[in-house]
């Protein structure tokens, strides 16, 4: 009998452990430009190229299809990784996640430095 419990509660219970829901990273869309959407030729039409920052580093992304919205600059974003693809979704738009093409990815120089430089008090 007690085995029988403990068999149907695993069944039950394994399922629930099988999926992990997916961890969003978060960052601040700093800044928009208008860059070449293939450098190759010249005259070619503009491409929208983001600016993510988050603690540790900055994206430059660029969307996958050109039907995309317009990301609303010094909004926050959540985003997920995939290789060199971020499925990226904005708070303040309409809450739908599109995939983005990472151009580059650059770690952040400034981060944390106020807290690690030592500082004086009025006692030393």
């Amino acid at each position: 009998m007690r085995l029988t419990v403990l068999l149907a509660t695993i069944l039950l219970v394994a399922p629930a452990y099988a999926r992990q829901p997916k961890h969003y990273s978060s960052g601040v869309l700093v800044r928009m430009d208008s860059v070449e959407c293939n450098s190759e030729s010249h005259g070619a039409p503009l491409c929208q190229q983001y600016t993510l920052s988050t603690d540790r580093v900055i994206y430059r992304i660029r969307p996958a299809s050109a039907s995309q919205p317009v990301l609303p600059v010094g909004g926050i974003a959540l985003f997920q990784l995939d290789g060199s693809t971020m499925k990226l979704r904005a708070e303040d738009l309409d809450d739908k996640d599109r995939d983005y093409i990472v151009v580059s990815a650059t770690a952040r120089d400034d981060s944390k430095k106020s807290d690690t430089t030592s500082r004086l008090n009025h006692l030393q």
